[in-house]
């Protein structure tokens, strides 16, 4: 049995209802939703790997150091605002 892929033909179709002009672009689309998908996953996972060790809890008091700041970092390393053009 093989895995299916998190995003599925039913999240792709609700998400990418209005851009199905041509039946026969769908395939493709789904294939590229996926690889873009499994793309924004490696890229997270190594922001992680080499960022997280700086939002730790203090081992010593137990507070928190940066950890409640991670979801907002994460969010602006993968959503850069600055002009790439």
């Amino acid at each position: 049995m093989t895995e299916q892929h998190p995003l599925t033909d039913e999240i792709i179709e609700k998400i990418a209802e209005d851009v199905f002009y041509y039946d026969h672009s769908i395939p493709i689309f789904k294939i590229d939703m996926r690889a873009a998908a499994d793309w924004q996953l490696t890229k997270v996972l190594e922001w992680l790997d080499k960022n997280l060790s700086k939002f730790t809890i203090n081992s010593y008091t137990g507070e928190f150091k940066t950890m409640n700041k991670l979801p907002e970092h994460l969010e602006k390393a993968m959503r850069p605002q600055e002009d790439n053009s």
